[in-house]
């Protein structure tokens, strides 16, 4: 069995060139970005974040969170309590998605400074 993997430098970034562009600048994550607060905290403090027992906690609640509302999106009669339960689904899987978000934020600063190396 043969199991190759691409060790390609030119692998395809996931960074988009906008992105790119304003950290050039010094304008990432750009005015308006609903996590530049947290964008503009050291990685390590995000990370350590992260690592916590509060970020634990706080996931396992929007996990119920999330659950609840797509039972609640998927079995209620009333269209209005399903349209509602749907968007606190939306944003529980958002908040869950955090973490990734802001690697990916990190990413674009880890970019640039391997750029001016």
């Amino acid at each position: 069995m043969n199991n190759q993997t691409s060790t390609s430098p030119k692998q395809k970034s996931r960074i988009s060139p906008k992105a790119l562009e304003l950290a050039r600048v010094g304008q990432w994550p750009p005015e308006g970005h609903p996590w530049r607060a947290l964008g503009l905290l050291a990685p390590e403090v995000v990370q350590a974040f992260f690592r916590g027992e509060v970020w634990a906690a706080l996931s396992e609640g929007l996990s119920q969170q999330y659950d609840d509302a797509v039972y609640k999106a998927l079995h209620a009669k009333d269209l209005s309590i399903r349209d509602e339960a749907r968007g606190v689904a939306l944003h529980s899987e958002d908040m869950l998605k955090l973490e990734s978000a802001m690697k990916a934020v990190h990413e674009v600063y880890q970019a640039v400074a391997e750029e001016k190396k």
